[in-house]
């Protein structure tokens, strides 16, 4: 049973191979789509008919491209203009890619007419001699061979070499421009790149302010006078309150009284302070108005002051608090923004300046207690937004390697594997958007050395007259070591290709 894979327009030869590789019949038909680019190539189909052939498969193409059709003629594919024309053939045929073993032509007449002439034109004792002497010549040359072989090819050898090295330390002051685009070596200036980040957190402080919580109520005595002459009755829950300062105070009347007759008749009567706290202690002759009906016939007046009014002080949310909450999460914020920038924004060479980074606002901010709410602390949950410059350590390194090059020795080179940089904390620059810090680089350089002319000087001679040929042509820390192997062998390797020279700068 075949297996039909139909391609579309945007098949390539990887995702075909992928397809055939789940093929799990014996005979696949690929169905091409017209007016596409699939398979129009003969090394796409190549690839395709190698695949089949690895997974043993019978390949076939449906398509009615002229093109396709000739370039799978070509290489042995089937091709059916379509799918029942395919499913009608129950077999398909399969290209046989196998070619015999290789048979050389028989020559065998030919030699045997060559040995007669040889014998007829040479006599035996000749040709035994010449054939001695032809011998001899091929064992003397093959020996040679062998023994040049052996002596440029066998030996290797292995010469660690130091050369002379000193230190170099240098300081550079780099300034981070953002508006720079590249690298500057010769101004030693520096491009910068902006990077932000979103922060959230919360933070809980003490809280300062104070409150007074009313917590007993103020208790006294009133004399009702009375302002006719008849009795006058004072019923329970009638109100008294004073008339001095910005907000009366008011008492209610706890007893019924009973005021008589008669003009300035009086009749005492405990009241209590509608109001818990401390507001309910008043002055003598502080409370003298009367609210209702009774106003119209009794006058009202305390001879004593009113008592047992309190209030409780406890800590409530000050204004400033909100503020200094405020203050001390964005400082948080901003180092968990450094961080988080840090961790996330950075490529692997870059830096951030912890002194550029600011604040880009102020996204939400949620405080858990209101302005004179009593509690003891303040939780406040904020999240912002943080932005600072980034800079490129490889733009940094450069103007420091640079700087070193230009302070080494002449004919001494900078070793780059021994480099240590250093840099100090940036400072802004005033009146402007820029930022300047100072880097240290510490690092070796070492004599250059000219290998290849000192192998060819010391090709073929003994370690210990090769060693002071290099001891006295280049600038060396300490004498050359020299090892041979195999360790017999007397002389340095002719071929420099055998010969492993390890230029260690760092001794």
């Amino acid at each position: 049973m075949e297996q039909i894979l139909e391609l579309h327009e945007q098949e390539d030869i990887h995702s075909i191979r992928d397809r055939l590789e789940l093929v799990e019949s014996e005979r696949v038909l690929l169905v091409v789509p017209p007016f596409s680019d699939v398979l129009r190539r003969r090394v796409d189909l190549q690839l395709v008919q190698r695949l089949a052939r690895q997974k043993k498969l019978e390949l076939a193409l449906v398509t009615r491209d002229l093109d396709r059709r000739t370039l799978a003629g070509e290489l042995g594919i089937p091709v059916f203009g379509s799918i029942e024309a395919g499913r009608r053939r129950s077999r398909w045929g399969r290209e046989d890619d196998d070619f015999g073993p290789y048979r050389p032509p028989d020559r065998s007449e030919a030699r045997r007419a060559a040995v007669d002439r040889v014998q007829r034109i040479m006599p035996n004792e000749t040709r035994r001699k010449l054939w001695t002497i032809g011998k001899t010549a091929l064992i003397v040359a093959v020996a040679v061979a062998l023994i040049a072989s052996v002596v440029a090819v066998l030996p290797s050898a292995e010469i660690y070499l130091v050369p002379q090295s000193e230190r170099v330390a240098t300081t550079a002051t780099i300034v981070v421009d953002p508006d720079l685009e590249s690298v500057d070596l010769a101004g030693k200036r520096v491009p910068a790149r902006s990077v932000s980040t979103d922060v959230r957190g919360e933070i809980t402080i003490p809280t300062t302010g104070k409150k007074a919580i009313p917590t007993t109520r103020a208790t006294g005595v009133v004399f009702f006078v009375n302002q006719l002459n008849i009795p006058v009755r004072v019923q329970k829950g009638t109100v008294v309150r004073t008339s001095a300062g910005a907000q009366a105070t008011r008492f209610v009347v706890v007893a019924d009284v009973e005021v008589p007759a008669g003009i300035s008749a009086q009749a005492q009567a405990p009241i209590e302070a509608v109001e818990v706290g401390a507001q309910g202690n008043v002055p003598p002759n502080f409370i003298n108005e009367i609210e209702g009906f009774a106003a119209l016939s009794l006058r009202v007046s305390n001879p004593d002051e009113t008592k047992g009014g309190g209030d409780r002080e406890v800590t409530a949310v000050d204004p400033g608090d909100l503020d200094m909450a405020r203050v001390l999460l964005i400082e948080q914020l901003k180092k968990q923004a450094l961080d988080q920038m840090t961790a996330t924004n950075l490529e692997p060479t870059e830096f951030l300046l912890a002194s550029s980074i600011s604040n880009d606002g102020v996204i939400d901010a949620t405080f858990d207690k209101e302005v004179t709410e009593q509690a003891t602390e303040l939780t406040l949950q904020m999240r912002a937004r943080f932005s600072a410059l980034a800079v490129n350590s490889e733009d940094a390194n450069a103007i420091v390697f640079a700087q070193m090059q230009a302070e080494s020795p002449a004919a001494y080179a900078l070793r780059p594997d021994g480099l240590v940089f250093q840099r100090s904390t940036e400072q802004p620059v005033t009146d402007a958007a820029q930022y300047v810090f100072e880097m240290q680089g510490i690092g070796y350089a070492a004599a250059d050395i000219d290998v290849g002319r000192a192998l060819r000087s010391i090709a073929g001679k003994p370690p210990e007259a090769a060693a002071r040929i290099l001891e006295e042509n280049l600038p060396l820390q300490k004498p050359p070591r020299i090892i041979i192997h195999p360790g017999w062998f007397p002389l340095v390797p002719l071929l420099p290709v055998r010969v492993n020279t390890i230029v260690d700068a760092s001794g």
